[in-house]
């Protein structure tokens, strides 16, 4: 938990740092959006491909109204992405860069649970999430379009971690492109209760039997490290405020991310 919070606030840190950029969703191929930067690599790259026909661009602003405009022109659906920064791009190589050296000490452990990385692009054990890995990650696109078509699993169920679904619409676009059956849900959604945006997602699982499986608490152990017991439907492990301390489990994990925070 140390760790995940160390590499979370570096990361957040640096790109705070970095200038002004922008990210422009267009409904291209990746084979697509190269040939529309081309000329202007140094200053826009790919961010991320989400989907058949739908890809991030990243980098200087000035350039992306370029090809903005471009693609205006010709027809091709485009949007700018709402961020300030230009993360996967040229723009953030020193930051990349500097959070390779910050995270040296980064010791990954192997998973038990599969895992597929959007930076490979393929199913990974764990241990490659090193220093270089998460560099690598704030620099180089978003593999999901081709990590989607590396899934194991006969039915998916994706739930989005985020505080608005955004990728849900690339990941059933891609999905169907593939003729893949799978659900795809959020946790949050913009404007609306968190706990039942979570109760809602419950009864829309592949299997009604799996349900207690998706939510679980944290039970904290005299050693201090954490438990993963099953818990009732409706029970949620509610993430503390950073400033928050004291005892008992949400104290515990407060605590725990400030360690990370603080290295």
């Amino acid at each position: 938990l140390q760790d995940a919070a160390r590499v979370i606030c570096l990361r957040g840190r640096l790109l705070s740092q970095v200038g002004r950029g922008g990210m422009l969703l267009a409904e291209l191929s990746e084979e697509q959006a190269l040939s529309a930067i081309e000329g202007r690599e140094a200053r826009v790259s790919i961010g991320a491909s989400n989907g058949p026909r739908a890809t991030v661009l990243s980098g200087d602003v000035a350039a992306l109204s370029e090809i903005k405009a471009r693609l205006d022109g010709t027809g091709v659906f485009n949007r700018w992405v709402k961020v300030d920064f230009a993360a996967h791009s040229p723009m953030v190589e020193g930051a990349a860069a500097e959070l390779r050296r910050a995270l040296s000490g980064l010791r990954p452990l192997r998973q038990r649970a599969a895992l597929y990385s959007t930076v490979l692009g393929r199913r990974c054990e764990g241990v490659e999430l090193c220093a270089g890995y998460w560099a690598r990650n704030l620099r180089e696109p978003v593999r999901l379009w081709h990590t989607m078509q590396q899934l194991e699993e006969e039915r998916p169920l994706f739930v989005e971690i985020s505080p608005h679904p955004v990728l849900a619409p690339s990941l059933e676009a891609g999905l169907r492109a593939l003729g893949r059956e799978a659900t795809v849900l959020p946790a949050l959604r913009r404007g609306e209760d968190p706990e039942q945006v979570l109760a809602a997602f419950l009864p829309e699982a592949p299997q009604a039997g799996e349900r207690d499986e998706l939510c679980y608490e944290l039970r904290w152990e005299s050693s201090g490290e954490p438990r993963r017991t099953a818990a009732p439907i409706g029970r949620w492990l509610i993430i503390p405020d950073r400033t928050e301390r004291g005892g008992g489990e949400r104290g515990r994990l407060a605590e725990a991310v400030a360690r990370g925070m603080a290295r």
